[in-house]
């Protein structure tokens, strides 16, 4: 009996050790580069949906629902309250439930900035009443910054411009370009493969997005 306790102790010890490597395993840089592009193509993914939500003129309706439905699905939570795992300073695993995510909006002509849920924001954005016709495009190059590990996954914070033009009876009344930060949360998902085995790939989802800075054009 006394062996068996000592050998239970050995394997727990053993598997603690086990997990504590993997848990530190640093990504090789190719695999940070992998992960960067899928962030970038995430956040262009993104940029691209709210161009064909704020386009009035040759956007029809159901190609903007199915913009608003995909668009959604870039974010962790896809406009719901969502839960992570989190580790505290003993490095015991947690599930942290989220708020919604949001997205903070802007002004040139003010210094406040607001917070709305996504799932408003964007629906705000295909009905959008204030202009006849919006024009979002990409201002720059998505520059990613450190991926590093949080819990059971990584993060990293992803930088992209956008330049917002409304307009009324075809005329420009409101430009400007806003430098925006949105917080990316990428997890391992296990995919089961014909011979048995599993192959991991990386699903990167976006979170809050806050501004920066807004400017005039």
């Amino acid at each position: 009996m006394k062996k068996l306790f000592i050998y239970a102790i050995l394997l727990f010890t053993a598997l603690f050790v086990c997990n504590e490597s993997l848990f530190s395993q640093r990504l090789t840089e190719a695999q940070k580069r992998t992960l960067e592009r899928r962030v970038r193509d995430k956040v262009d993914e993104f940029q691209f949906y709210m161009a064909q939500l704020g386009d009035k003129e040759s956007t029809s309706t159901t190609v903007k629902n199915n913009a608003y439905r995909l668009a959604l699905k870039l974010f962790i939570g896809e406009g719901e309250d969502y839960s992570i795992v989190q580790r505290n300073s003993l490095g015991e695993e947690y599930e942290e439930l989220k708020p919604a995510v949001r997205m903070q909006t802007s002004s040139k002509y003010r210094s406040t900035k607001s917070r709305t849920r996504m799932k408003v924001y964007l629906n705000n954005l295909r009905n959008n009443r204030t202009y006849s016709q919006i024009e979002i495009t990409a201002a720059d190059a998505v520059r990613v910054d450190n991926i590093y590990r949080e819990g059971d996954h990584y993060v990293c914070m992803a930088y992209f411009c956008q330049k917002y033009i409304g307009y009324r009876d075809g005329r420009p009344v409101y430009s400007d370009i806003t430098t925006k930060r949105v917080k990316v949360y990428i997890q391992a998902i296990e995919i089961p493969k014909s011979d048995g085995t599993t192959e991991t790939i990386w699903n990167a989802l976006l979170g809050d997005i806050y501004v920066l800075e807004t400017r005039p054009i």
